[in-house]
């Protein structure tokens, strides 16, 4: 009777992809089976990354976020400001963003860090993967006027790293979210911008600081040379995995709900003067059609 059932649900697979060809995307990308590829070629992180405290990263208080956008698509707070804490104990500290939408992670390590480097898809090329126009409008949001970053743009994918003739001390990857591509883009970091004292960190490790997002661990484990596994943890409390020069002592957190820390939330809101609410919908129209 099991093998009839199963037999039927593998019918009823196959006929759903025939009908509808787009559903096999999600065959492919389904968690259950980056769960498994993980038991089979990573044996031991089956359960995911081993954990570390905020505290086992950045020893100081961490920074206050001031450039918020509570909006949407962005990372929590709580994201950034441990990439800050992690920024302002490196003296003179520069760091490499790959996938920065309005720039709230970015300006917020400006604040920190010496030299600010960030990479992002074109207008194009966000058009061609069927951005949004309100998304695409919104990129960049934060980072008109700001010098003191430098913003590169192209596909995380076949952009030239050599080119920058330079590694960087903290490497955030923030990009397309596929197993593949966050696999691509973890060998071309350690390709090209690491030094042997280098941190690195993923975003989007988690969903709700808990559940592990199985895809992006597949594509981690698959980037960063087996050797250095023993470096990967999971930061306790925020979306982020990382990647430590130094090994430190993992955690026990049996109860993932269970709370570790107590954490002070102050909130202060400040309207934006309309004149910088730019672009607006009629010069994104204008861009459009001039194909810009």
């Amino acid at each position: 009777m099991l093998l009839i059932k199963r037999a039927i649900s593998l019918f009823q697979a196959v006929w759903e992809v025939i009908w509808h060809p787009r559903s096999l995307y999600f065959v492919l990308h389904n968690e259950d089976v980056f769960r498994r590829r993980i038991r089979t070629e990573f044996p031991g992180f089956e359960k995911g990354l081993p954990v570390v405290f905020i505290e086992d990263v950045v020893s100081k208080p961490l920074p206050v976020v001031e450039t918020y956008s509570q909006l949407g698509g962005t990372s929590p707070a709580i994201d950034i400001a441990l990439l800050m804490g992690i920024a302002s104990e490196i003296p003179s500290c520069s760091y490499f963003e790959i996938g920065t939408w309005r720039g709230e992670s970015v300006v917020n390590v400006s604040r920190v860090a010496s030299a600010c480097y960030t990479l992002n898809l074109d207008h194009a090329q966000q058009v061609a993967k069927g951005y949004s126009r309100e998304a695409i409008a919104a990129a960049g949001f934060y980072l008109t006027n700001r010098n003191d970053i430098l913003r590169l743009t192209g596909d995380s994918q076949s952009f030239d790293y050599q080119s920058l003739g330079r590694t960087f001390d903290l490497v955030f990857i923030d990009g397309d979210h596929h197993a593949q591509a966050v696999a691509t883009d973890t060998r071309k970091v350690w390709c090209h911008l690491l030094h042997d004292r280098s941190i690195v960190v993923w975003h989007d490790y988690t969903r709700d600081q808990t559940e592990v997002f199985q895809e992006v661990l597949y594509g981690i484990l698959g980037g960063v040379p087996a050797r250095l596994h023993g470096h990967l943890y999971h930061v306790w409390g925020t979306n982020c995995a990382i990647y430590l020069p130094v090994a430190v002592e993992a955690r026990s957190t049996e109860n993932r709900f269970i709370p570790h820390h107590n954490f002070k939330i102050e909130i202060k809101h400040n309207p934006l003067d309309p004149s910088v609410l730019q672009p607006t919908p009629a010069s994104f129209e204008a861009r459009s059609e001039k194909g810009e």
